[in-house]
């Protein structure tokens, strides 16, 4: 499925968990099925112009201009909700709506006693915040690259972390 919805990079696209993923798959089938409907509905408008002998009319180039804005605004709408659930969505694994700075319940990445417990997703979103709360892409990502345990802290997940990290720059 090609995901046009949402513009996502592939670094904000790997820390997606299920839930928000197919939140986003579920508004694309949406966004399918109006582009669709857009379509069927240009069809219909062309037939009823041919029917009553008007089809050679500006009278069509308007019914599709108004037709185009009418899907243009829906699929703006689909996408604001869309990202809005994507961003709010909690995390099964958590609990919450995943780590934050003012929730005191969080679990913040020390790179001197890192909390082996948590699951690779929880471990990524507080080495993300972690990092993601010093100031500057350069000195964010150097002390990233300097961080010896997040390697084995993230395993599989680091890279995605270089990556998201290097984005910035």
């Amino acid at each position: 499925m090609n995901i046009d919805v949402l513009h996502f990079t592939e670094a904000q696209w790997n820390v997606l968990n299920y839930d928000q993923r197919k939140i986003v798959y579920d508004a694309q089938a949406e966004k399918n099925k109006l582009q669709k409907k857009l379509e069927s509905d240009k069809e219909s408008a062309k037939l009823m112009l041919i029917a009553n002998g008007t089809a050679r009319s500006t009278l069509l180039d308007a019914m599709i201009n108004e037709l185009i804005e009418a899907y243009e605004a829906e699929v703006r709408d689909l996408a604001d909700i869309t990202y809005d659930s994507v961003a709010n969505a909690e995390s099964p694994s958590s609990g919450g709506g995943g780590i934050t700075g003012t929730d005191p319940t969080a679990v913040a990445y020390d790179p001197s006693s890192p909390d082996y417990s948590l699951d690779a997703l929880d471990r990524f979103r507080a080495v993300k915040e972690y990092y993601m709360a010093i100031e500057g892409a350069e000195v964010r990502l150097n002390a990233f690259l300097a961080d010896t345990t997040a390697k084995d802290y993230l395993g599989e997940y680091y890279s995605t972390m270089l990556s998201y990290l290097e984005s910035f720059l």
